[in-house]
């Protein structure tokens, strides 16, 4: 899926309320953790939750004073209502396949999409015959307890990223080793290349290649990482590039350079989200086009990207929003973090108290947020943002009297005041395209809002909300896809819209002639 890309950027803050948040980092009866909990992941629809945490009193018979991997599931009796009384348990997955407890530290968990994998890095040698006596990586079945050893080290492990079936694991190796995968149904594992030949310099012989920031597509054909210069004497870090492995190809192609902090894949593969010291960007792989910048930054190495691409959680609980072009402030301090696939769920280390009720453990917890309910602080049923960027308050109004009230026209992806349509380009292309478009509102006064919307040629139907403030011009560049079609609906009184497509590829979208001024 592509997605229109958004260059206004509006600040909010957010103050939680009451069963928007729950902590998860408890034992089963409620208790809280008597130790600090980090580094969470969460399933597909949010149901179960893994992370590590040094508390010993979040199941009974830890007694290994050592950090252990747990597993919350907020819904035992699935019936599809979380955290319900009596229908949740913490469960501790880093034992072995009799229950044993490990005789060593455990971190670092991974969970597939359908909650039925869970992955960690444990330095144990009791869990299953053969450790290493190093780090070694496992992957537990959590409904019957299940391990086997994925991956094995001495010299250790300092990341996970998954395929979403668990069958493909790649880590970081510690040191100057690099990407190591391994394909667990064909009982296969490699290190990937080197990105470039790099043999250090005349002065400082034993520098190398260093790795960092992994990620995977979903299906585990691709793997993305970062790799940096490393010079031991001063402890410099250079020359950082995000590279795409294709492991159907063995090839290696360069995503982006310059200043980068923890970018990471979309699950398609399509797009890149990549941080850097003024803000977020998505990049569209294909074609290099970038998103405008989010105001998310990653001071204190803090940074989240949803699966999606959708969203990036940064530095001071800021939330990013590429789709509606926002920025939230949720007012908390945010470590390790993990979105849904499905984008509703957001979970993340904080130690911050004031999130939940009886916060007093003085140690970092994990929260779950429940962004739709997050977001709708009026319990109307509608985004509040949305809302705002479209001026509605009432769900069940209709102001465009086209049969759908706003709540609908907001599910449905439709503007809910949408007085002018024009389709802006047509004819069908089976080829990937890519386009810039611009949106200009000369009205010095007032607002407006359109909503693109992207016929692809499989008969499938992307929209995309654009905020258009008061005398000026909006710039999205980056839309690509397959589309036969691009629409736009716009409201504001008496402000003209025009739209700029330009030839970025071929065949393209087409306009006639190309660079034409279409007036809305």
């Amino acid at each position: 899926m592509f997605r229109a890309c958004l260059v206004v950027a509006c600040v909010a803050v957010a103050v939680p309320a009451a069963g928007q948040i729950t902590r998860v980092s408890v034992s089963t009866a409620g208790v809280e953790a008597n130790g600090a909990s980090g580094r969470p992941a969460i399933s597909g629809n949010g149901r179960f939750v893994a992370f590590d945490s040094a508390a010993s009193n979040l199941v009974a018979g830890d007694t290994n004073d050592s950090p252990d991997v747990f597993v919350r599931d907020r819904d035992t009796d699935a019936d599809g209502i979380f955290d319900e009384p009596g229908s949740v348990v913490t469960t501790r997955v880093s034992v072995s396949v009799g229950g044993t407890q490990a005789n060593g530290s455990s971190s670092a968990p991974a969970i597939t999409p359908d909650g039925r994998y869970v992955f960690f890095i444990s330095t144990a040698t009791n869990l299953l015959a053969g450790a290493s006596g190093g780090v070694d990586v496992y992957r537990v079945e959590r409904s019957t307890g299940a391990v086997i050893r994925a991956l094995t080290s001495v010299a250790g492990f300092s990341a996970l990223a998954i395929s979403d079936d668990g069958n493909v694991v790649a880590t970081l190796a510690v040191g100057a080793v690099g990407v190591v995968v391994r394909d667990i149904a064909a009982g296969q594992t490699m290190t990937l290349p080197p990105p470039y030949l790099f043999e250090g310099t005349l002065t400082f012989p034993s520098a190398h290649l260093e790795y960092t920031s992994l990620s995977m597509t979903g299906d585990g054909s691709r793997i993305g990482y970062v790799s940096f210069v490393y010079y031991y004497h001063g402890a410099s870090y250079e020359d950082p590039r995000l590279h795409l492995y294709d492991r159907a190809s063995g090839t290696t192609t360069d995503v982006a350079s310059g200043y980068l902090r923890e970018p990471s894949l979309t699950t398609s593969g399509s797009a890149a989200i990549i941080p850097r010291s003024t803000g977020t960007v998505r990049r569209v792989i294909a074609t290099g086009a970038e998103a405008a910048s989010l105001p998310i930054t990653t001071v204190a190495g803090t940074f989240v990207a949803s699966p999606s691409g959708r969203y990036v959680l940064g530095f001071g609980g800021r939330l990013g929003d590429f789709d509606l072009g926002t920025s939230t402030v949720f007012g908390f301090s945010a470590g390790t973090g993990a979105f849904s696939p499905d984008d509703r769920w957001l979970t993340v280390s904080s130690e911050t108290a004031s999130l939940v009720a009886g916060d007093t453990n003085a140690v970092d917890d994990i929260f779950v947020f429940d962004l739709p309910d997050y977001f709708d602080a009026d319990d109307d049923t509608m985004d509040d943002r949305w809302e705002t960027l479209f001026g509605v308050t009432d769900p069940a109004a209709d102001p465009d009297a086209d049969g759908q009230t706003n709540a609908q026209e907001e599910n449905a992806g439709t503007h809910p005041n949408g007085q002018l349509k024009r389709y802006l380009a047509e004819g069908a292309t089976g080829s990937f395209f890519h386009t810039a478009i611009g949106l200009a509102n000369p009205s010095p006064t007032l607002a407006a809002a359109a909503v693109l919307t992207f016929d692809r040629g499989d008969g499938t139907r992307v929209r995309r909300p654009v905020a258009i403030p008061d005398d000026q011009v909006v710039h999205l560049n980056g839309m690509a896809g397959h589309a036969r079609s691009l629409e736009a609906r716009v409201r504001g009184a008496g402000a003209a819209r025009w739209s700029h497509l330009r030839k970025l590829g071929l065949p393209y979208l087409r306009a006639s002639p190309n660079y034409d001024t279409m007036v809305l």
